[in-house]
């Protein structure tokens, strides 16, 4: 059962790994410019960084990121050593805001900065000048996620561990804007009131979870829902519309889930999902995958909702490391005022599966997808740079000798097993490299 984690949001017979750990350099940022914390930032000013040693650069990137989900494409630019990368915001940065970014370095040999350098500056009113700022318009948004797991290639379940169902409120204030409290009205007439968020003076949210799917529409239904912002100068009211056309989508299902408990990093690998239902450009695909330590910064996070895969480059994940991984799928209406403000509305739906890497360049085999019925075992072996597989079981523990139930010399990536345990009641299985 994978364990519940809201900021992110496996059963395994058995691994044998072959090889050893590469004792390797740590790289590391030397400097950034602007410097962390710097204020009256050009909009259009390049940030550069540099590294103490050569810099893979397919594997390493900058992230620009500002409020609560803002995000600011960069145009990169590497020395000819690789040791310095420029990055050109396309289009500018915003004015008046504090741009956060965070650096994914991967050296030439594969080795990770870890954890990941994170700096902030504060840019001015378009070319300088400037005061600190958090977000350059308000956002008022509502919304439901529903979510799920995948442990094999069957179909995603609802998740068990915490309760599946949620809906969130929150209200991003634009910069240099402050308010006392923030409310929110449901269609039903019940008020709310939004959290401030620690740390964070411009964000104000309201998450509620639920297992009862009947009890969590009826408490949140569609139609308008108002947030209203109070400050000592004055107050504003602002509806957002959340229409019963907003479905709720289908759970994403991982369709090469095997491939994903045996991936080498060194090499790319390609992530893929089911085409989802009725999903367009407008839709939108997002990615999460973290350690417990690391958040993993992909070429790609967000897509278009007809998204069907994604591509890991080599190097992106470390080795030998069990990934949370979150698949996300939503629909989202977005709608602009006169006045600086946003409205959105969505529905999304989670799927949170397990994603293991193994020691690069060495051999990897992982037993998969138990299914037992009244007379068989099955399961899938997965393979990675193993020529020849033995699968061996025991019906006691306790018993000296392992008895081979198959071997093959062309494995493949993935081959089936199958064994008929007649009047056993357990059954131990393993794999190892022949012969």
């Amino acid at each position: 059962m994978l364990m519940s984690n809201r900021l992110a949001r496996w059963v395994v017979l058995g691994v044998f790994l072959f090889g050893f750990c590469r004792a390797q350099a740590q790289p590391a940022l030397l400097s950034s410019v602007p410097a962390n914390g710097a204020t009256g930032v050009s909009t259009t000013s390049t940030v550069v960084f540099t590294f103490n040693t050569p810099m893979n650069t397919i594997s390493s990137s900058a992230v620009f990121t500002y409020g609560l989900s803002g995000f600011v494409p960069a145009a990169s630019a590497w020395s000819a050593n690789n040791t310095v990368l420029t990055c050109t915001p396309a289009p500018s940065f915003p004015a008046n805001t504090n741009i956060s970014w965070t650096v994914i370095g991967v050296s030439t040999n594969g080795t990770f900065i870890n954890p990941p350098p994170t700096g902030s500056f504060t840019t001015g009113s378009g070319g300088g000048g400037g005061s600190n700022g958090t977000n350059p318009i308000t956002i008022f948004e509502v919304g439901a996620g529903h979510f799920y797991f995948q442990t094999s290639s069957a179909p995603s379940m609802l998740f068990t561990d915490a309760p599946p169902y949620e809906f969130v409120a929150n209200t991003v204030l634009s910069s240099n804007r402050f308010a006392t409290n923030v409310t929110l009205t449901l269609p039903t007439a019940s008020v709310f009131n939004l959290s401030p968020v620690p740390l964070s003076p411009w964000l104000f949210d309201l998450v509620v979870l639920t297992n009862d799917l009947t009890k969590f529409n009826a408490a949140f239904p569609t139609g308008n829902y108002t947030l209203t912002v109070r400050s000592v100068s004055s107050n504003q009211a602002v509806t957002v519309n959340w229409p019963a056309t907003l479905l709720q989508p289908p759970a994403p299902h991982i369709s090469n889930f095997p491939a994903t408990q045996a991936v080498d990093s060194s090499q790319p690998f390609t992530l893929t999902w089911d085409a989802f239902s009725g999903g367009t450009a407008s839709d939108f695909v997002s990615i999460q995958m973290n350690t417990t330590t690391i958040l993993v910064s992909l070429p790609t996070n967000v897509m278009p909702g007809t998204a069907t895969s994604v591509v890991i480059p080599a190097h992106t994940l470390q080795e030998n490391q069990l990934y949370t991984v979150d698949l996300n799928f939503g629909h989202i209406i977005f709608t602009t005022n006169s006045t600086p403000y946003i409205t959105e509305a969505f529905r999304s739906t989670t799927t949170q599966f397990s994603l293991q890497t193994i020691i690069a360049g060495t051999g990897s085999l992982h037993l998969t997808g138990l299914t037992n019925n009244s007379s068989t075992i099955s399961f899938n072996v997965l393979v990675s740079a193993v020529p020849i597989v033995v699968v061996e079981y025991k019906t006691n523990l306790t018993a000296a000798t392992w008895q081979t139930l198959l071997t093959t010399n062309n494995p493949g990536s993935q081959f089936s097993v199958s064994a008929s345990h007649g009047s056993n009641k357990a059954m131990y299985f393993r794999a190892r490299s022949g012969p």
